[in-house]
């Protein structure tokens, strides 16, 4: 009965210590699991964050650009402004004037390809609440300039046909290639259209840098909040 009793208790133990065994594998096997799914999720993470730093940066590149080119524009027009208020000038000269200054024509599109992969793909959650609420605030500010930029430009570009039915903004003389003498009520009335489209265009540009300046404001935050999340998980 002893030997029973004694072979009964080494078996016992030696099921209990083979389920332990099995127990143990089978906690280790979850938990590099988990580790591993951690380390895949961190990593796609690390590297939609690097990708959203690079948006941001190229982001605040163009608009740079963007902005100092507006400040050209500006430019001309202030320059025409002397111009037009000197008196020192006949209709041609002051039509061909502002015919070289232009309307500043720009169209901004924002460089947001890694955001909106966050957003269509569902992957918006590996980033902290902080930058999710920014990134969505910036979003909009920047898709509400994108519909008055596109807006702006078409108007520009309808009230032009208006503006050649007086003269060939190709040509700066448009009457003197046609051989007939300048007709000057058409040449105000041009002239007229002309000076309010570009006035128009140049408050829009000064509208522009100021918005501008304030994307690039709000960009910069972001790339401070992104590199503090990358020192986090990097």
């Amino acid at each position: 009965m002893k030997k029973i009793l004694k072979h009964l208790k080494k078996n016992w133990i030696r099921h209990a210590f083979d389920t332990l065994v099995v127990i143990i594998g089978v906690l280790i096997a979850f938990t590099l699991s988990d580790w591993n799914e951690n380390k895949i999720i961190n990593n796609n993470r690390i590297s939609y964050l690097e990708r959203l730093k690079n948006d941001l940066i190229g982001d605040n590149e163009n608009l740079v650009q963007l902005i100092e080119s507006r400040k050209v524009h500006i430019r001309h027009v202030e320059h025409f402004t002397v111009l037009f208020n000197s008196g020192k000038y006949n209709l041609i000269q002051l039509k061909d004037s502002i015919n070289q200054v232009g309307y500043g024509l720009h169209r901004y599109i924002p460089l947001d390809i890694t955001y909106n992969e966050l957003i269509n793909s569902g992957q918006i959650g590996l980033l902290n609440e902080e930058i999710r609420i920014s990134l969505a605030e910036l979003d909009r500010i920047k898709d509400q300039y994108v519909i008055i930029n596109a807006q702006t430009v078409n108007s520009i570009f309808a009230q032009r046909k208006e503006v050649k039915k007086y003269w060939n903004l190709t040509q700066l003389n448009f009457v003197a290639s046609l051989g007939i003498e300048s007709n000057d009520e058409d040449l105000l009335k041009g002239l007229r259209l002309e000076v309010n489209l570009v006035m128009d265009g140049y408050s829009w540009n000064l509208n522009s840098i100021d918005r501008y300046e304030e994307i690039i404001k709000k960009n910069s935050a972001l790339i401070t909040l992104v590199d503090l999340l990358l020192k986090r998980f990097g």
